[in-house]
């Protein structure tokens, strides 16, 4: 599953959502992954995913910081994932997350900053 958003909003951009594409394309081409992406319902945001054919569920906008968390952790269970990209531009998304995540058999891959407190995951590119 790759956790991205991405919009015209204010501290969002593209940067993140085609970062994700990348590695999305990669992982198809090569290793014929199977995944989903899991990103904020931003118009702009839906409208690039659309254009890519690649399966996606949104978070609800307006959602907390903590009900984010959950919409994470439901769509990774119930999806069956084994591996989270996890490029998101907020730095009050608690690293407890990625606790939960390993207990669940889920390894995290996390991209960007992580404002010098690395989180608990099995790769970190910053």
């Amino acid at each position: 599953m790759l956790r991205v958003d991405a919009g015209c909003s204010p501290g969002l951009s593209f940067g993140h959502l085609y970062r994700a594409l990348t590695v999305a394309r990669v992982l198809q081409d090569h290793c014929q992954t199977e995944f989903i992406f899991l990103c904020n319902d931003d118009a702009d945001c839906v409208r690039v995913l659309e254009a890519t054919g690649y399966t996606y569920e949104l978070v609800p906008s307006g959602v907390s910081i903590a009900q984010d968390v959950q919409c994470t952790l439901k769509t990774a269970r119930s999806k069956r994932v084994d591996w989270l990209y996890f490029d998101l531009p907020y730095t009050s998304y608690p690293h407890s997350i990625f606790v939960d995540l390993s207990l669940l058999g889920i390894q995290t891959f996390y991209v960007d900053d992580a404002t010098f407190a690395v989180p608990p995951v099995k790769i970190y590119s910053n």
